[in-house]
């Protein structure tokens, strides 16, 4: 199998994820959750992307790039799980019903 047609393979892949996720966002833009959950999809398409390009250049600073964004989308899913707990507690997600 042909290296750039494994890559362009990949690109197609990555392209449709993120493609999906814009779309999603759009669609549920009220649903923050959702959002949340459409937003790691693009993300997951970024570092698909950045993955790609490592091997492609053969270079090391887009898999730090990668690495970077697999924590913010470890940060993202942190702050989902907050909403999923908020909700559980209080029965809603509404933030003026939050004191601190």
């Amino acid at each position: 199998m042909n290296k750039l047609y494994f890559f362009s393979e990949l690109f197609n892949l990555s392209f449709l994820l993120f493609v999906l996720g814009l779309i999603g966002i759009f669609i549920y833009s009220k649903n923050m959750l959702i959002t949340l959950i459409f937003l790691e999809i693009i993300l997951l398409s970024l570092n698909i992307l950045t993955i790609i390009f490592s091997f492609y250049v053969d270079d090391l600073v887009a898999q730090l790039i990668s690495i970077i964004l697999l924590v913010i989308a470890a940060i993202e899913s942190a702050i989902g799980l907050t909403i999923i707990y908020l909700y559980s507690k209080n029965n809603t997600i509404l933030i003026k019903n939050f004191y601190i």
